[in-house]
């Protein structure tokens, strides 16, 4: 409710679970759009890039810090299984970037890890 609140009124905001999501995001009429997926764990990140053909830029950004997490970078923190599968998206060809905020500049995920 609260991401519909804080929605701009020429934004269209579609909330789905991830099978829905791939629906949708193979609908072709959404080809001349620009898209913003937002994910709450890695998991399902994973599962949805296993799925899409193209390959779109990833934002970490927003991963709070909580039991058994380690800082990436600040406001980016990552259990084991969040980093196995953030590797997976990689081993899959696409890139991510960590920043706290869209004016921060964007670090590597890649080199983070190095």
């Amino acid at each position: 409710m609260a991401l519909k609140m804080c929605c701009p009124s020429d934004v269209r905001l579609a909330i789905r679970s991830v099978d829905d999501a791939l629906v949708l995001l193979r609908n072709p009429k959404l080809d001349k759009l620009k898209v913003l997926v937002v994910m709450d764990n890695t998991l399902d990140l994973l599962r949805l890039c296993k799925e899409l053909s193209e390959k779109p830029l990833i934002n970490l950004g927003g991963m709070t810090r909580r039991e058994n997490t380690m800082e990436l970078i600040k406001a980016v923190n990552a259990t084991e299984d969040d980093i196995k599968n953030l590797d997976g998206v990689i081993n899959l060809g696409y890139i991510i970037e960590c920043r706290q905020v869209p004016s921060d500049k964007p670090i590597s995920y890649k080199k983070i890890r190095k």
